[in-house]
């Protein structure tokens, strides 16, 4: 029972450790101009998602909000948990998503939990206007709306 308690800290360690070393790799001069990169920064609703081309829109039944932050890191907020990491928007469409850690408070729902799996595979975004699509390459999206 003791070691499975140590193996479970190490692992938390080591999560941790993760976070901050990605947060520092990506800390870098964004490629994205200033003013792509002002209009990137802040909250953003999410409105749909898809998984990949085969699947079916799903819709939120609860508002969930991504936070970017300085073209370095962001934060989304789902039913219970909180999740963050590194995010990095490249001036050719480029985006990389890297999963730091999330909460673990207790059961998030099934359209949270695809949320959280599509973000990190996400490759491509568009931004215009209000409106921030991400992409992957298997079909899947990501669409957000500025707060």
């Amino acid at each position: 029972m003791n070691s499975v308690i140590k193996e479970t800290k190490i692992r938390k360690l080591f999560l941790n450790i993760m976070t901050l070393v990605s947060f520092w790799l990506f800390t870098g001069i964004s490629s994205c101009s200033k003013d792509e990169k002002a209009m990137l920064n802040g909250d953003w609703t999410v409105e749909k998602i898809r998984v990949h081309t085969d699947s079916t829109w799903r819709f939120p039944s609860n508002s969930y909000v991504l936070t970017l932050s300085e073209n370095k890191s962001y934060s989304i907020h789902l039913d219970i948990n909180t999740c963050g990491g590194s995010a990095k928007f490249e001036h050719n469409q480029q985006v990389v998503f890297q999963t730091g850690a999330c909460t673990k408070a207790c059961c998030d729902s099934e359209f949270a939990l695809k949320l959280m799996n599509i973000l990190p595979t996400c490759t491509t975004y568009d931004n215009s206007d209000l409106r921030l699509q991400l992409k992957t390459n298997v079909g899947g999206q990501v669409f957000l709306i500025k707060k």
